[in-house]
């Protein structure tokens, strides 16, 4: 790993944001620094937003060739792939080839987020733009955070040989001093049970199912939604939800706290029994990473990601996909067993600790060794 010292890599990735990549990125690079020489390259829409910056395509398109450019300079580039930091997958709009393409160095790839999702015909659309996306020969190796996006990779021609699996670890948090009841007495919570959701309020989070399994409300119980509206989202999704969610007799009984601070996060974590993630679908998530730091059990569906995540951390409990009654049951369960929620906490803090960004900094190390090994 000594070698590795003198590799210069570029990171091409969303930073200094309200981004769950851009919080990965950060606490990666603080433990890449001790191997290799990192140069950041902030990318994304929301990075230009925050600048002032135009986020029309064709502006997309020249700021991907100057990090082209830029990357160019160093050894590898390590770009971190989600499709909205390039424009979304519309062939017309997505600037990920073009940046490729300008680039004049080897690529690393960390794929945060796949779209394979939908009915025929629209699955078999996006699977052959996934092919045109990834199938490059200037990518010569990828990066994703289980074993399920590693084989639908292969489903798209890759081989596995240059895919290496590196987990996302729990983050490094700091943990409130306040016991759970001064917690909610200090934040106003005066409800026996707090249920938390965490996340920004996308459809593809759940939201509308975790309401269909609360009616009835559950007696002496709150619901806190910290998250707000996704900054890249157009679909128009979270102000339906938040029009449903007005207009719902058990309205009283949820709080959207909407974006809360790094600060604030540890506050209100304490305060809450366990986390309700009902995910339609996902690749991996970085929020899921923070509520197990927080020692969090974790309602989440039975998605084959969550389903790895779960054999590792053993701090879950699966329910249905898509499924309100399974839901349902999964939350009185939690509501009322103050044993078995001791249990998934203490399950997710031992997690949590055994394995660390350093551990991740290493087998990321060990793939731009391979990388330039391999030529």
């Amino acid at each position: 790993m000594l070698m590795s010292r003198c590799l210069s890599v570029s990171l091409i990735t969303s930073w200094n944001v309200d981004c769950g990549i851009a919080r990965y990125s950060a606490e990666l690079v603080g433990a890449l620094r001790k191997l290799v020489d990192i140069i950041i390259i902030p990318f994304g829409p929301q990075v230009w937003q925050r600048l002032n910056l135009p986020t029309d395509t064709a502006a997309q398109r020249t700021r991907a060739i100057e990090a082209a450019n830029l990357a160019s300079h160093t050894n590898i580039a390590h770009i971190q792939f989600q499709p909205q930091f390039f424009g979304g997958m519309h062939p017309l709009r997505c600037t990920f080839p073009m940046l490729l393409m300008s680039l004049k160095v080897p690529a690393v790839v960390t794929v945060h987020e796949l779209d394979i999702h939908g009915a025929f015909p629209i699955s078999s659309v996006k699977l052959l733009i996934n092919i045109w996306l990834f199938r490059r020969q200037r990518i010569k190796h990828f990066i994703v955070h289980n074993e399920f996006t590693k084989r639908c990779l292969g489903k798209l021609g890759i081989s596995q040989e240059c895919v290496s699996v590196i987990p996302m670890w729990a983050p490094k948090v700091k943990q409130s001093r306040f016991k759970r009841q001064e917690v909610r007495k200090l934040l106003g919570l005066s409800s026996r049970h707090v249920i938390g959701a965490f996340g920004f309020i996308v459809k593809r989070r759940g939201y509308d199912l975790l309401l269909e399994a609360l009616e009835p409300f559950p007696s002496d119980t709150l619901l806190v939604i910290i998250g707000g509206k996704h900054p890249l989202d157009r679909s128009g999704y979270y102000e339906s939800f938040i029009e449903r969610l007005t207009n719902w007799r058990w309205s009283d009984k949820v709080i959207v706290k909407g974006f809360v601070s790094e600060d604030e996060l540890p506050l209100w974590f304490s305060a809450i029994d366990f986390v309700v993630a009902p995910f339609t679908q996902l690749t991996a998530s970085a929020s899921l990473l923070r509520c197990i730091a927080y020692g969090l059990p974790i309602i989440c569906s039975d998605l084959e990601p969550l389903r790895e995540l779960q054999e590792m951390s053993k701090c879950m409990r699966l329910f249905g996909v898509g499924d309100a009654v399974s839901l349902r049951g999964a939350i009185l369960e939690l509501l009322n067993d103050d044993a078995l929620r001791e249990c998934l906490s203490q399950n997710a803090l031992s997690f949590a600790s055994s394995y660390t960004v350093e551990d991740a900094a290493k087998l990321t190390a060990q793939a731009y060794t391979q990388v330039l090994r391999h030529g």
